[in-house]
């Protein structure tokens, strides 16, 4: 998880480990701080996420998913793995939830 009040907020579920070594969920945010978008930066922020470490001999090319907002509002939802719950509902709305966001 990261938040920057100024920026936005990014929660990480996956393989905890390499999320917390890459430092996903922050660098979800850097990247929309640098100008793109909340889908740009889940889309690249995951792309980034390399582990060879582990299982040996085998990088993993990102195992995960990530949930972001920022301070207006827009948000974004996407993952790497074969599924990920997950959901999202505005004030007054209908909540929408999928097993997949690609």
């Amino acid at each position: 998880f990261w938040a920057d009040d100024r920026h936005g907020a990014a929660a990480a579920t996956g393989i905890g480990e390499v999320l917390m070594r890459q430092g996903t969920a922050q660098r979800c945010i850097e990247l929309i701080t640098s100008g793109l978008t909340p889908a740009e930066a889940v889309r690249l922020a995951l792309a980034e996420l390399h582990d060879g470490d582990a299982l040996p001999g085998h990088d993993l090319g990102g195992l995960g998913g990530l949930v972001v907002v920022t301070p207006e509002g827009d948000f974004a939802i996407g993952h790497d793995t074969a599924a990920m719950s997950a959901g999202w509902i505005r004030p007054g709305g209908t909540p929408t939830v999928s097993l997949r966001w690609r």
